[in-house]
């Protein structure tokens, strides 16, 4: 009967000892497994580029023609333009990301003066 109670005993100590294996292996499996979610989501994040555009935009020279319509009658000319910029990034030679951004632009001339009257870009 105390062969049995040691039996038991030493099974139930086994029985223990790989739950709490197991335990920790699944603990440290989460663990990896938020490291990796904090290393995808904060160090391996690019950021979109921006586009700018400066003050410096001037007028050099405008002719008219009188065959432009009702634009220049208002004496307000605009020019809309766009623009896209592509990069790829390489993150620790082995992840590649592609990015781009995109400006579109709409700039308002006055005609009489030659001068920028406004500059928009989204």
């Amino acid at each position: 009967m105390a062969k049995d109670m040691e039996s038991f005993q030493s099974q139930e100590e086994k029985r223990r000892k790989r739950m709490r294996l197991a335990a920790y292996i699944g603990a440290f499996a989460v663990f990896q497994v938020i490291v990796i979610l904090v290393f995808a989501l904060v160090v391996m994040r690019v950021k979109t580029p921006k586009f700018r555009v400066g003050d410096g935009i001037a007028i050099h020279g405008l002719e008219t023609v009188s065959g432009l319509g009702s634009e220049l009658k208002s004496g307000v000319l605009t020019l809309n333009s766009g623009g896209r910029l592509n990069g790829k990034v390489e993150l620790m030679f082995i992840f590649k990301k592609k990015k781009s951004a995109d400006m579109n632009c709409s700039i308002s001339i006055n005609v009489a003066s030659k001068a920028v009257q406004s500059v928009t870009c989204d």
